[in-house]
């Protein structure tokens, strides 16, 4: 009953927005998570408008036969776990693609106009599936533009469907984790215009709204800080951070994000402030109806990097306030919530960093520099790597403010 309630809650404030929905993408979502897959659904509004945004990727891996007994008891209980895990994974990834694939060409009958292309030769499948639901929000006609990769993408409509599929030959040299397919889909929903300007969030308003939530006893915290000016340049940034969000033109002449980072240690209690936040989130965008977002409420978030909720100042975009969430293996989970004037880069040392200024890091207490090989044990990149070009070219740049 909770979850129907939330549901309702979700739509009511992202789709009620005259949208009609549609009951084969409900359905889908449901088979999904039923067979234990997770879509990524991301709410939004700007511009008067709000969209609702669904994404699945889906892997075919190799078939492959159980391991062979080895005798030795220790290694055929490793192997044993290891074949299904493999068999698992591999049985929902397929059954996804079934889903998606069977999704997709129902959705066929009902489209407003849509294109199928498929290939198949030698074990080599190639899909293109793009669809569209009804007019523009204006009244106008839908527009198509192609590319050379058997490929038309359509935009300006209420509905637009997208599936992409490629598989790879098999090789002897491939193992059985590795890919010989992916599958991506895509959904937007993006119901008729509202009158209403969009409004940047007051983000110390925010954050004393879910403030509670995140007092928890369980819950550490700590201030972090990144800064950087145009005095500083780096040569391969993404060695560097796990995050760059920045603008091109003009370009930054400095740049500041002040933060907290929370720390969870139990994946119990982490689950339920994620889903205390989420529901808290809806709350305040419904106090608050023209405030400009991106919202990804993911209840069931156990191991990656999300970007759970972001507000961005448009023009110029010099101001943005980010929720973001990184868990690891459903051990540590960490929720930081930055607000940025200027462009956001994240030290790819967070998790080690009090501040980060110019390139010169000072560390928490006790905590040393990470190598690389930390690094990449203990991160997860989000991905959000972002250049902007600001509308209006003639804008001077802003320096943060206090």
């Amino acid at each position: 009953m909770k979850k129907n309630l939330i549901i309702a809650a979700c739509l009511g404030i992202s789709i009620s927005m005259q949208a009609q929905g549609n009951p084969k993408i409900d359905s889908l979502i449901s088979e999904l998570r039923a067979i234990g897959q997770e879509p990524n659904i991301t709410y939004s509004y700007r511009d008067g408008r709000h969209k609702r945004e669904i994404n699945i990727a889906a892997v075919h891996f190799h078939d492959a036969k159980p391991h062979a007994k080895t005798g030795n008891e220790r290694m055929d209980r490793i192997n044993a776990i290891s074949d299904s895990l493999y068999f698992d994974t591999n049985q929902r990834e397929k059954e996804t693609l079934r889903l998606i694939q069977r999704t997709c060409k129902s959705m066929a009958e009902d489209a407003t106009e849509s294109y199928m292309w498929e290939y198949h030769r030698n074990g080599i499948d190639s899909i293109r599936y793009s669809m569209v639901f009804g007019n523009s929000p204006e009244g106008k006609s839908v527009h198509s533009s192609y590319s050379t990769d058997h490929d038309i993408y359509y935009y300006n409509a209420p509905q637009i469907l997208t599936y992409r599929y490629t598989s790879t030959p098999l090789t002897d040299s491939i193992s059985r984790w590795d890919a010989s397919g992916m599958g991506v889909f895509e959904y937007t929903e993006s119901p008729d215009s509202v009158d209403g300007k969009t409004e940047y969030i007051d983000h110390k308003d925010y954050t004393r709204y879910i403030a509670s939530i995140l007092k928890q006893k369980g819950v550490d915290s700590r201030p972090i800080y990144f800064s950087h000016d145009s005095t500083y340049t780096v040569e391969k940034p993404d060695s560097i951070f796990v995050v760059r969000v920045e603008t091109v033109q003009p370009a930054q002449p400095r740049s500041e994000t002040h933060g907290t980072l929370y720390t969870i240690h139990s994946k119990e209690q982490a689950k339920r402030i994620i889903s205390q936040l989420a529901d808290a989130t809806w709350q305040y965008l419904k106090e608050h109806p023209n405030t400009g977002y991106e919202f990804s409420p993911e209840r069931e978030f156990t191991h990656g990097a999300l970007t759970f909720f972001a507000s961005t100042r448009e023009t110029p975009m010099y101001d943005e306030f980010r929720v973001l969430i990184h868990s690891l293996r459903n051990e540590k989970f960490h929720i930081l919530m930055l607000h940025t004037q200027g462009d956001l880069w994240i030290p790819n040392e967070w998790l080690a960093l009090q501040s980060w200024k110019n390139g010169k890091a000072t560390y928490v207490r006790k905590a040393k520099p990470l190598t690389p090989l930390d690094i990449e044990a203990n991160t997860i990149r989000w991905t959000i790597q972002k250049s902007y070009i600001v509308a209006d070219e003639h804008s001077a740049p802003v320096e943060p403010q206090e």
